[in-house]
């Protein structure tokens, strides 16, 4: 396979699986092509690989040939979804759906402006989105979190908004509706507390609306979508360091978390015993390196610095972590560390 036809597959999968994975997870999707294939297996793995065209090149004659066949059955399959999508409704009430649909995303962006008084909101959101489904609660938990970090977006001059760019049925059944929408979010989350921006959210993706039709009334009832990309918001709350009563245990607990990419998790153990033994040299180092931490992930969440800037910190922040620890196991006896 040369080159450029390889590309050409990479590209055309690409685009057919960012389709299928608004319906279906990826392990649904391989189960799927698992089916359809002959003498294939394919894994959510797979799926996932492939998905991203930057990751690398498939080498060799056998993985040739399985991205062929993985092509070919991922082509049948959607041309299948394709040939099953039928919309049985009126003109009129295909209207309405998309009406609901679009004061819907208005109503959700309001809900998150209108932190921290968010009651009046809700209940104007849940006019077109039932409280019964997973669509309601996760814009309600999204909302909760925030008004729990102390975030807005209403400050002076925030330049935070949405557009909805596009948006159709793909299928009615029955009872239930799905509507595809793409749509850009850009909430750019403010701290009161600190006066500065925390956390960027920016997102463009396709979404699925599923409502369904309950006593005459139309209502959303879930969307599913991708979320914000490597970029994460700290935990509203810290996870508990687990008792550790040797050093030896501490050493084991913070290697896990650095494997674990989890650099505050990490830091707190430390940060805890150098208070507690009043080591006010290393609990300052940690306490740096804390605050050092917090504000990498931040500017990485507000687009201050690009994805590698930010691993590079995090490299070098791994390895300070390490250092600390060692000073710690010089500085500790080998008997008992208590950390409550």
């Amino acid at each position: 396979m040369t080159p450029e036809v390889y590309k050409e597959l990479r590209v055309q999968i690409h685009e057919l699986l960012i389709k299928r994975e608004v319906q279906y997870t990826q392990a649904e999707i391989a189960d799927e092509l698992t089916r359809r294939a002959v003498g294939w297996i394919f894994s959510a793995k797979d799926v996932n690989y492939l998905k991203n065209i930057r990751n690398k090149r498939w080498k060799g004659d056998a993985k040739s040939k399985k991205l062929l066949a993985f092509y070919d059955c991922l082509s049948k399959f959607s041309l299948d979804i394709t040939n099953e999508q039928t919309i049985n409704i009126s003109q009129e009430e295909q209207e309405h759906i998309l009406f609901i649909v679009q004061q819907a995303v208005a109503l959700e962006f309001e809900v998150f402006q209108s932190i921290p008084s968010i009651e009046n909101q809700l209940e104007q959101f849940s006019t077109y989105v039932t409280t019964e489904g997973t669509a309601y609660e996760k814009v309600r938990q999204i909302a909760q979190r925030q008004i729990e970090r102390g975030w807005i977006i209403n400050n002076h001059l925030n330049p935070s908004h949405f557009d909805l760019l596009d948006f159709k049925i793909s299928k009615t059944e029955g009872n239930t509706a799905y509507v595809k929408t793409d749509e850009y979010w850009f909430l750019k989350w403010f701290d009161p507390a600190s006066k500065s921006y925390a956390y960027l959210y920016e997102n463009r993706n396709t979404q699925l609306y599923v409502l369904k039709k309950k006593e005459q009334q139309w209502k959303i009832f879930t969307n599913i979508y991708s979320t914000n990309v490597k970029r994460t918001p700290p935990p509203t709350s810290p996870a508990p360091t687990p008792q550790i009563e040797h050093i030896n245990q501490l050493t084991d607990y913070i290697n896990t978390q650095l494997l674990a990419n989890n650099l505050s998790g990490a830091l707190s153990p430390i940060l805890d015993f150098t208070r507690q033994i009043e080591d006010k040299e290393l609990y300052h180092k940690s306490l740096q390196l804390n605050i050092k931490l917090k504000e990498t992930q931040r500017f990485f969440n507000i687009n201050h610095i690009g994805w590698q800037e930010f691993v590079e910190e995090k490299t070098k922040l791994t390895k300070d972590i390490l250092q600390l620890l060692e000073e710690l196991q010089l500085r500790s006896p080998v008997s008992k560390l208590i950390i409550e």
